[in-house]
């Protein structure tokens, strides 16, 4: 018969092992989700492209809004897309940044969110997730925790990455999105389409404290670095844009209270017709035209 003094060395052992193997997965970075796919793709992007001194950071309405070549065509100045995706949040993006910043000789940056980014609460999984070598550096100030690393330690030592691990192998979790035309391929069913119809919705007039806490960050960093960050917010859905007027005034507000950034205060109000899967996606087939237009927008921003 086991005593309890043997059941309490089997036991720590046990989670020992569970511990270790949820490390050595983490430590693995294996792509289970559409956040791990575009991370690793945008960061490989970082490492083999050629030198730019542009880059387009944020979300997906980013991502789908703007194609990077073109971009670099109208501006003259080589530039790379690097938008993740909303879970990210600033945070994600500051930290793309940094690390397109170690390897680039960035001159502008250029931040594009969906007008939701900002009523969204700091994203602590998506700032570690995105964080890789880079130090923790400010932004643990701007998210409030008594002690980053710890939450570094808890990321890894997470048991749930064995279940992830199983479904990987087994296929049974759901399937990973393709990429294409340089970010995720939209759904089928889109409002250009006809297969998906006005929501509704409107956007919150509200920016959490994190948020500006995390943009006060990037100024700083922006500043002490001699780096030209631009902030434009990415296209919407006219339809939401116009129920949503006062609100978005007030969301600029805000964001123009913050030092070391520029605020372009542009808004690219799409027609249901030439919007993709979301009312923050644009169709594929008007990815150029929208890029255009931001370009020539952003142009008599952004310095030689």
């Amino acid at each position: 018969m086991i005593t309890p003094k043997q059941f309490t060395f089997v036991f720590l052992g046990f989670m020992g092992i569970i511990l270790i193997i949820s490390m050595a997965l983490y430590l693995l970075d294996i792509p289970y989700t559409s956040n791990d796919v575009i991370r690793q793709y945008q960061m490989q992007k970082i490492q083999a492209s050629a030198p730019v001194n542009i880059i387009i950071v944020g979300d997906s309405s980013a991502g789908l809004g703007i194609d990077a070549g073109e971009f670099s065509k109208i501006i003259g100045q080589p530039t790379l897309n690097l938008a993740l995706t909303g879970s990210f949040g600033i945070a994600g993006s500051y930290n793309v940044m940094r690390h397109a910043v170690a390897k680039h000789p960035v001159k502008t940056v250029i931040f594009m969110h969906t007008l939701t980014t900002w009523k969204t609460p700091f994203s602590t999984q998506g700032f570690l997730e995105s964080l890789d070598k880079l130090p923790i550096g400010d932004m643990q100030n701007a998210y409030k925790r008594k002690n980053a690393y710890a939450d570094i330690l808890q990321a890894a030592l997470n048991p749930q990455e064995i279940l992830w691990y199983i479904q990987h192998l087994r296929g049974s979790s759901a399937p990973l999105p393709v990429i294409g035309d340089d970010y995720f391929v939209q759904h089928d069913d889109q409002f250009s389409n006809g297969k998906k119809t006005d929501p509704g919705i409107f956007i919150a007039p509200r920016v959490e404290r994190s948020n500006r806490a995390a943009l006060t960050v990037i100024g700083t960093y922006c500043t002490s670095h001699a780096i030209q960050c631009l902030i434009v917010h990415g296209p919407i859905l006219s339809l939401v844009y116009d129920r949503s007027r006062p609100a978005i005034k007030r969301i600029e507000e805000r964001i123009q209270q913050v030092t070391g950034v520029v605020f372009v205060p542009f808004v690219s109000s799409v027609p249901i017709e030439y919007m993709g899967d979301t009312v923050e996606h644009v169709a594929p087939a008007y990815k150029k035209e929208m890029t255009r237009r931001y370009a020539e927008t952003l142009k008599p921003y952004i310095k030689n």
